[in-house]
């Protein structure tokens, strides 16, 4: 509830401070729930102490972000209002489809054009992204330096790591780490529970998996090839074309061997899992 709520209610003058001692006496208590601030309002939730408990009854109601949205709608909160070229350039990479999907998730929002050939469309964070987050407004965010920072130290189990970046499903990720095909820093991993971050070098059948640098490919696939990787038991396969066998990119878009077609390969993990989604209408 915001504030204009509590105005219409209660006497306005002092409001804010009677607020937030209601709050901290209300806390104090002890109930199993919690009032906290967030997004210019106020938020009643379950205490963090009774998630474990509840979570196999309820479940994940928030749907996590990818790495990917994560970093492009910090990028679009402390340079907002920005455009979608501008975000490229500091990701380093064609970010239209993340875009796309924060905008269907509320957690940013079109505002403006920008005065300048093309006149680009502006994004700026949404009040349910504060709310997202669980802060109260863009300043409690770390400055754009100490999340750069921040970035490269954040750790991932590797076989989240893979699944993020190779196209692989996390059970494929395992498999593929318990059969000795995963390098971390030139050694074998011990499990999938082994943390790594961007920093470490991650080879994946002896290329380097994507540190998010993605590269999304359209290929026409001929009648007389395989859509699979590996021994074609005397057929052509994927690995016929030199790209395509040093890489071994995930893809979306599986062909028998006497059809044609287009098929789309990138190490964007994310972007492969939602392609085969049907409720995603990518």
């Amino acid at each position: 509830m915001d504030k204009k709520f509590f105005r219409k209610i209660f006497d306005p003058i002092n409001l804010e401070n009677r607020l937030l001692s209601y709050a901290e006496s209300f806390n104090e208590l002890g109930l199993g729930m919690h009032v906290r601030m967030v997004s210019g309002g106020y938020q009643m939730v379950t205490d963090k102490d009774l998630l474990n408990e509840l979570s196999p009854y309820f479940g994940e109601k928030t749907e996590a972000l990818s790495r990917a949205s994560m970093e492009t709608s910090a990028i679009i909160a402390y340079k907002q209002p920005i455009t979608r070229i501008e975000i490229d350039e500091i990701r380093g990479v064609n970010s239209s489809g993340t875009v796309r999907y924060l905008l269907e998730k509320n957690l940013i929002k079109v505002t403006g054009r920008k005065d300048v050939p093309g006149r680009p469309l502006l994004y700026s964070t949404t009040k349910y992204f504060l709310e997202y987050m669980g802060i109260n407004d863009i300043s409690e965010l770390p400055t754009f330096r100490e999340w750069q920072e921040l970035k490269n130290k954040i750790m991932d189990r590797i076989n989240k790591f893979l699944a993020a970046r190779s196209g692989l499903s996390r059970r494929d990720a395992d498999k593929a780490i318990e059969a000795g095909r995963v390098r971390v820093n030139g050694k074998l991993p011990e499990g999938p529970w082994v943390q790594v971050s961007d920093k470490d070098k991650v080879l994946l059948d002896g290329s380097a998996v994507s540190d998010g640098e993605y590269f999304y490919w359209a290929f026409y696939k001929p009648v007389g090839v395989l859509t699979a990787y590996g021994d074609g038991q005397g057929k052509d396969t994927l690995e016929k074309y030199p790209f395509l066998r040093e890489m071994k990119p995930a893809y979306s878009g599986r062909l028998d061997f006497d059809s044609e077609g287009l098929i789309i390969f990138s190490n964007d993990g994310d972007f492969i899992r939602r392609l085969q989604k049907a409720d995603e209408k990518i």
